[in-house]
């Protein structure tokens, strides 16, 4: 008997692609050294990732990883993934008889990845009379199955998801960027509404649901008798210290994320040519990560665009110790992200000893807000962005000094500084559901 079945995106545990994608890994690795657990990769992202161009890199991980996997998992890779979904679920339905209760690690993130394909088909089922049978193949695993087979269930959600009105006021600036100005309206509708996000919640075997952030416990409007926000719910390597630096700054500021939009990529640009045009203030930016979707060559046509080719330097993605050293010594992060329940950039910035200026969204606002390191401007307003980096490009010596070394500041980084802590605060919340 397993004491809990743990869902994930299959993605999750064979690449990395960002700090949600780093709390899955850590905390499974936790969980796995305090219990037994039995890791279940969710339906949409088997569909979604196991694709010949990853059937063999998926395989090799498997074979390697210290994980239980539920068998099915394993004739998968024998049969070269070639199995109907529907014996996956039946396979599913008897071997998670053996587990005591459920614990969703990434609520509704395949939802949102795989939608595309299937809101047609989706949004006609919602008026069927047969509209339970689509339930494995649109909502969360951990919905579905702690339903069919009545387990208790904890979910932990790190999607960022704003409300309707947040989203209107960002048609304008979506416009400006040329991407499609009803994104995050469309967004809001295909994860929250259209998959009635409020009647999961309900499900008396949905027992907790965590967030990293009190933020978007209010945005997913998450039942106050359910929630609970994790503390610590993120951490950073302690190696970092070692590299954390407050004195002797260069002159340079630093960005890095998925570089993409929601990111905030395109805002860089537009930034840095307010600074340049009506602060008189010609600072250079380092740029690391992986680009998506061909956002690279828009980014290099603003810069180009605005004559910021000298301001802009590509360092491509980076190990972690090349990224310790350059974040320890820049003046600032430049972090105009649209998107973040939490925010691992902004925690590392912060253990190198390296001020932030991000915009005023719910999840990191709510949890960096009290740190005068962190610089919350108006959603969008380049203007904004780029006079507050003026202001800590211009701060003196001793005002930096103190930023960086505030009590309170002090003890959040000495609060999540180990992912033990992380690990510890979930398993008491999980001990609950047994």
């Amino acid at each position: 008997m397993y004491e809990i079945g743990v869902f994930t995106p299959f993605s999750s545990v064979i690449k990395f692609y960002g700090g949600g994608e780093v709390f899955i890994k850590e905390v499974l690795s936790g969980l796995n050294k305090k219990l037994n657990i039995l890791v279940i990769p969710t339906l949409n992202s088997i569909r979604n990732f196991a694709t010949k161009e990853n059937n063999e890199e998926i395989c090799r991980t498997l074979s390697s990883m210290p994980f239980n996997f539920p068998q099915i998992v394993y004739k998968l890779c024998e049969n070269n993934f070639n199995v109907d979904p529907e014996k996956i679920v039946h396979a599913y339905r008897e071997e998670l008889k053996e587990v005591k209760s459920f614990y969703d690690i990434h609520a509704f993130h395949e939802v949102i990845h795989t939608l595309p394909n299937w809101k047609i088909k989706l949004f006609l089922s919602l008026f069927g009379e047969n509209f339970a049978l689509y339930h494995y193949m649109y909502f969360p695993d951990s919905y579905y199955f702690s339903s069919v087979l009545q387990k208790p269930t904890m979910m932990t959600i790190h999607t960022d998801l704003r409300p309707y009105l947040t989203s209107i006021k960002l048609i304008p600036y979506l416009t400006k960027i040329k991407e499609d100005p009803f994104y995050f309206m469309k967004r809001r509708f295909q994860v929250y509404t259209l998959f009635k996000v409020p009647k999961i919640f309900r499900s008396p075997y949905i027992k907790v649901i965590t967030t990293v952030s009190k933020g978007e416990g209010e945005v997913w409007k998450v039942p106050k008798e359910k929630l609970r926000v994790l503390y610590p719910s993120n951490a950073f390597n302690a190696e970092m210290l070692k590299y954390r630096t407050i004195n002797n700054k260069e002159d340079y500021l630093v960005f890095w994320a998925r570089l993409t939009f929601k990111k905030g990529l395109f805002d860089i640009p537009f930034i840095l040519k307010f600074l340049k045009e009506n602060l008189k203030e010609n600072i250079k930016i380092y740029i690391f990560g992986k680009f998506y979707d061909c956002s690279d060559k828009k980014f290099f046509g603003l810069i180009e665009k605005f004559n910021l080719k000298e301001n802009v330097e590509y360092l491509g993605f980076l190990t972690e110790e090349e990224k310790y050293k350059i974040v320890s010594k820049a003046r600032a992060l430049l972090y105009p992200s649209h998107e973040d329940t939490f925010s691992q950039v902004i925690l590392e910035s912060l253990a190198l000893g390296t001020p932030v200026i991000a915009y005023n969204i719910e999840g990191p606002k709510s949890i960096y807000s009290s740190f005068k390191a962190v610089k919350f401007v108006k959603e969008s307003s380049f203007r904004d962005m780029a006079k507050k980096t003026f202001e800590i490009l211009k701060m003196n010596d001793d005002e930096y000094f103190q930023m960086l070394n505030e009590p309170t500041l002090m003890k959040f980084l000495e609060d999540h500084n180990s992912w033990d802590k992380v690990v510890e605060n979930i398993l008491e919340i999980l001990s609950f559901l047994n």
